[in-house]
């Protein structure tokens, strides 16, 4: 039996949501994280007992290190150093060869069946492959069948996805290549605006454009900042300056640490409001302008400068 899992594994949270939303979907979460590991459980009981001639399990965390985590302001913390793990769990790589740094940032990358680039997705092929190359070594010993392993595993010259397994394999060497890489998986890990992670002209630019909306509607209000004082936030326009200038300076931050639950959940179900009647012409946007600038930022060549 072959289990391949590409399941986004639910990860901590420092600062969980506190909303009705996010408790919902943070519960959400919790049990399909439990579906998945009684699953688990039940193929490895089945082995275990003999129902089963082979098992191999492949997933996204495979091979990355699990650390103890202690409680907020432990006094007595775990070790969690390179010495208190076994041989095979130390290092940079994981047992199949792949980077830990890279590996755990494909094991972040989103699950939404958007446009990947062509970066991420050799990415991911790549430490697949050598995953479940890994894997099948062991499990053709596991069933004799140790003859010819090797070479029904070794990675044939012409795949495209090879391209970026240098850098996923080694830093030395390849330090501006694996940095770029980094990058892209850092990118890839967002549902949305990921061309504004890869791209700092086009950040600088979104930024530029929202201060001059701000400047332009406080310069239409100009009269009003002299005679109004104090009652200027009882003026729509000018309010909405303000609103812009705080969500160029501070971003969402604004919103996730200044609002409580309530508002911070009717704050959201105002957002989907919003894109749920206009959200159509954003999406036309992005998939005429924005996405097609993503893909070409992320393709292969511009990882691999070699």
């Amino acid at each position: 039996l072959v289990l391949s899992d590409c399941s986004g594994q639910t990860g901590t949270e420092r600062h969980p949501g506190g909303g009705a939303l996010a408790a919902v979907l943070r519960s959400n979460a919790v049990l399909m994280a439990r579906v998945r590991e009684a699953q688990f459980q039940d193929v490895k009981k089945r082995r275990r007992s003999g129902l089963l001639r082979g098992l191999m399990i492949v997933h996204m965390k495979q091979g990355l290190d699990v650390d103890p985590v202690d409680w907020i302001d432990c006094e007595d913390p775990a070790e969690a150093s390179d010495e208190a793990r076994s041989q095979a769990q130390r290092g940079p790589l994981t047992p199949y060869g792949v980077r830990k740094d890279i590996q755990e940032m494909l094991a972040a990358v989103r699950t939404d069946l958007d446009a990947f680039s062509e970066a991420e997705a050799y990415a991911l092929m790549a430490s697949g492959y050598m995953m479940v190359g890994h894997q099948a070594k062991r499990l053709a010993k596991e069933l004799g069948l140790a003859a010819g392993a090797e070479a029904a595993v070794a990675p044939k010259a012409g795949w495209k996805f090879l391209q970026v397994l240098d850098p996923m394999q080694r830093k030395q060497g390849f330090d501006a290549e694996h940095q770029r890489l980094r990058d892209v998986l850092e990118a890839a890990r967002s549902a949305a605006l990921k061309v504004f992670l890869l791209s700092k002209p086009l950040r600088i630019g979104a930024f530029a454009v929202l201060a001059a909306i701000a400047a332009g509607i406080l310069w239409w209000q100009r009269e009003a900042l002299v005679a109004a004082g104090g009652a200027l936030v009882e003026r729509p326009l000018v309010l909405a300056a303000i609103v812009l200038v705080a969500v160029a300076l501070f971003g969402k931050s604004v919103f996730a640490r200044g609002l409580g639950g309530f508002w911070r959940t009717l704050v959201k179900a105002a957002i989907a409001l919003v894109a749920s009647v206009v959200g159509w012409v954003v999406a036309g946007l992005y998939l005429m302008v924005f996405n097609p600038w993503y893909l070409r930022l992320g393709r292969a060549a511009k990882v691999m400068f070699r």
